[in-house]
């Protein structure tokens, strides 16, 4: 649990979500976007829906199994309010 707080056994998650913002959003999009078809859509819609399921899964993956949904408790709290203040 170095920088990121994920232990060794789940950090490849990590290394998958940056390979899905390379792909889907960063340069590897210009991959998707050749000018041929499948079937009868162009391959940037297969890109697209392709990257969509992966996205759903890589949600699923850092959320549950990494427990990027668990918040710390240990938290200090940065502003303490006092009475009179809004």
């Amino acid at each position: 649990m170095f920088l990121t707080g994920v232990p060794k056994t789940q950090r490849w998650w990590l290394w998958a979500f940056a390979a899905w913002i390379f792909f889907s959003l960063g340069p590897g999009l210009s991959l998707g976007s050749q000018n041929f078809y499948i079937g009868y859509f162009p391959f940037l819609y297969v890109w697209s829906f392709i990257f969509w399921i992966c996205s759903i899964i890589l949600a699923w993956a850092l959320a549950y199994k990494v427990n990027f949904h668990e918040v710390s408790t240990d938290i200090k709290a940065v502003h303490d309010e006092k009475d009179g203040e809004a």
